[in-house]
């Protein structure tokens, strides 16, 4: 289950972010992780209508996050992140299904992930996602690549 991540709680899901990232910044030493992102920056992206920022949640446990940005007729998974303890448990598989459904009238979906994150590669790509072929070498460590999926809203077809 998903749900939005309200004011009052940015700073819980601040640190949650700073402790999933910093394995991946000591991995890589990408300048841009999100683990070297300032608190003023991380809440500047809850003034825009168009991003939305949601808790993975088991029950009454808050296992993760998975933000939306929307323009047009796209949604992109802007980031999803679970700490270690939660992984491997298909918490990032169902939060991607059900945001899909949340958003259902966007048909077009993108991401980015690090391509050398095997595991994050085959998620993405086990859930439909395809690499589009644009990718961004971060440093000699890591490549940022993209992807997307088309998703086919049969409700569109439905005569009413």
């Amino acid at each position: 289950m998903v749900i939005k991540i309200e004011i009052y709680e940015l700073l819980k899901a601040f640190s949650m972010q700073k402790k999933c990232f910093k394995p991946i910044y000591e991995k890589y030493y990408d300048e841009t992780s999100p683990c070297k992102e300032s608190f003023a920056k991380f809440v500047s992206r809850t003034t825009k209508s168009s991003f939305q920022m949601y808790w993975i949640i088991d029950n009454s446990t808050k296992v993760g996050q998975i933000w939306i940005a929307t323009k047009n007729d796209t949604a992109k998974l802007a980031r999803l992140f679970v700490p270690p303890k939660y992984q491997n448990k298909g918490y990032a598989t169902k939060a991607i299904i059900d945001i899909e459904k949340l958003y259902s009238q966007y048909y077009h979906w993108q991401l980015d992930t690090i391509k050398e994150e095997k595991k994050n590669v085959h998620l993405y790509q086990k859930l439909g996602y395809k690499p589009n072929g644009k990718e961004k070498i971060i440093n000699d460590k890591m490549t940022i690549t993209e992807f997307e999926k088309e998703i086919n809203n049969e409700r569109s077809n439905w005569i009413l």
